[in-house]
């Protein structure tokens, strides 16, 4: 028997929360398929800029092939995470900013709250409505298209094969695309608080 989607629910604690399944998806199967590659896309500029960030808190310079080599060969965002925080540790215990430390984690922790939002659009499958709710549409007609979890994705499951813990639409899926670039911004700013903090300490060495 085909399962009900939840009602939708009022404004969700969080901005990396899933949000509501809606009642019907997209007109066409294309409106989706653009906005994966359009969220997936924004969440590697992220990356892209967070590699930066890494090559800073390491000592080396912007665009250090050693490093982006290093942080690239592992594929795992926890992992990616973990190296982040042992730099920003070393980093700190040698340069003690606590005000600056503090932005750093924070920042780590948004873009880990958001990976799994990022795990679910790219591990998605484009789907009909109807092929997993099977619930006919207000005027009994087609009621668009989806992102699911594939249907082995047991984890975004509450049932095997059945009640699928997301179903996001085009507009769904841009606004975490969205979400990702916007953290951008602020990795920039941490490595020129950082590119500041180097600078001022060689002028003073060399007054």
């Amino acid at each position: 028997m085909a399962q009900r989607p939840p009602k939708a629910t009022s404004n969700e604690a969080n901005p990396w929360t899933r949000p509501p399944i809606l009642s019907i998806g997209d007109k066409t199967a294309d409106d989706v398929y653009t906005a994966v590659g359009w969220a997936l896309s924004g969440r590697e500029s992220l990356e892209m800029n967070v590699v930066g960030l890494f090559d800073r808190l390491i000592g080396v310079d912007l665009d250090s092939h050693a490093s982006h080599r290093a942080y690239g060969a592992v594929t795992i965002w926890n992992i990616r995470r973990d190296m982040l925080r042992a730099a920003a540790d070393a980093y700190f215990l040698e340069f003690p900013n606590q005000p600056l430390a503090r932005e750093i984690d924070e920042t780590i922790k948004l873009i880990d709250n958001y990976a799994s939002r990022r795990n679910d659009i790219a591990h998605g499958i484009v789907m009909a409505y109807d092929e997993v709710f099977g619930l006919p549409g207000p005027d009994g007609g087609f009621r668009g298209w989806v992102l699911f979890p594939a249907l082995t994705s047991t984890k975004a499951m509450r049932l095997p094969f059945r009640d699928p813990k997301y179903a996001y639409t085009s507009g769904q899926i841009r606004a975490f695309g969205e979400r990702f670039r916007a953290i951008v911004p602020t990795i920039n700013k941490l490595i020129a608080d950082i590119e500041k903090r180097e600078t001022t300490n060689e002028l003073t060495v060399n007054i």
